[in-house]
């Protein structure tokens, strides 16, 4: 049986946070990633869902290939990474009388202290971690 391909981006800022994406639906924070459309090179897919789930344009020649990775029992992660000068994570829903989402996921609002909510932040890696 052939295994699925995700194709996914590690998106770093010049202060080593990472970029995450809150999933429609879902609890978890990931990062921007899904299935490839048909033969799509590996950083074509990974560029397209970086605009497709929070508005991140990047060439695919812009993407470092990290490899394939072993991801779940039927599926592999094709990750890439890049480092951003500047990027401002754009809310997933637009408010209007009728929200959309890319991707085509179900709308999900986001709360937070101003207009920069959105569906995509930077985290810092805690201090206290050592790499």
């Amino acid at each position: 049986m052939e295994r699925s391909i995700s194709c996914g981006v590690l998106v770093f800022d010049a202060a080593a946070r990472l970029l995450l994406c809150h999933a429609s639906g879902s609890r978890y924070w990931d990062i921007p990633k899904g299935m490839r459309e048909g033969e799509e090179p590996g950083a074509h897919a990974a560029a397209r869902e970086a605009a497709e789930e929070c508005g991140l344009r990047l060439a695919p020649r812009q993407l470092r290939e990290l490899g394939r990775f072993r991801y779940r029992s039927n599926k592999d992660l094709w990750l890439f990474a890049v480092l951003v000068h500047y990027f401002e994570a754009r809310p997933a829903c637009a408010p209007a009388s009728t929200p959309t989402v890319p991707d085509g996921g179900a709308p999900r609002w986001t709360h937070s202290a101003g207009p920069s909510s959105s569906s995509c932040r930077f985290f810092a890696r805690p201090a206290s971690l050592r790499c």
